[in-house]
């Protein structure tokens, strides 16, 4: 199967409608808002299906900019795409075994959270290969020389200070104590509960969200 495969691909610019513009006020065009999705794409290794669900879900993002409240529609639509690739990625390893004529029910693979923390142990996904670690590293280091200021009680004596831009060392240090995947099997399955069960959450988020997890996917195959 090849991408030319999926049906209802990211829509070109030309077939948009003239619509409220939901995210002007976020500085975005929408052709901004377009060249970003189109930035982000599943391997061709993987299963038809679950790139089929994820170019729903870009279009999901795409349509955003004008229906503000379809960012966590699309968040939810990339989730499900997340659990197909995991789900075909265990069954590949894991088949089934033959049901006896009088088996009323075939065998459930693992929910969700159970299926991340099966990828996180047999190491189909890893820190070092999701590009956003190293800005998670950098935030961690930037807080923690926050949070060495203020308990250092120097605003107290000069009321403002500049904090320093952490070192290569220690964006290093926070690296190797970061467990991202193990914070995205443990948060992953909340958040996409939340979103599923109801939620009056709105958040212009779907963008880093697919571009995450499209990461996560791509680990996969």
């Amino acid at each position: 199967m090849t991408n030319s495969d999926i049906q209802e691909p990211l829509r070109p610019l030309s077939d948009l409608p003239v619509m409220r513009e939901a995210n002007a006020s976020f500085g975005l065009t929408v052709e901004n808002h377009h060249q970003l999705l189109s930035e982000i794409n599943i391997r061709s290794e993987a299963p038809l299906g679950v790139k089929q669900l994820f170019e729903t879900a870009k279009n999901l993002s795409l349509y955003s900019w004008f229906v503000y409240h379809f960012h966590q529609v699309s968040e939810m639509v990339s989730f499900s795409a997340m659990e197909m690739a995991l789900r075909e990625r265990y069954l590949e390893e894991n088949p089934p075994e033959e049901l006896e004529n009088d088996s009323k029910k075939k065998p459930r693979p693992p929910t969700l959270g159970k299926l991340l923390n099966y990828a996180k142990t047999n190491q189909w996904i890893s820190n070092e290969n999701l590009s956003f670690s190293r800005d998670w590293a950098y935030r961690n280091a930037q807080d923690k020389k926050v949070r060495e200021i203020m308990e250092s009680g120097v605003l107290e004596k000069i009321g403002s200070c500049n904090v320093p831009e952490p070192t290569e060392v220690e964006i290093q240090n926070e690296l190797s104590e970061l467990d991202i995947v193990g914070t995205i099997a443990s948060f992953t399955p909340q958040v996409r509960n939340i979103l599923a069960h109801g939620s009056t959450m709105l958040s212009p988020s779907s963008i880093s969200t697919l571009k995450r997890i499209a990461e996560v996917i791509n680990q996969l195959y």
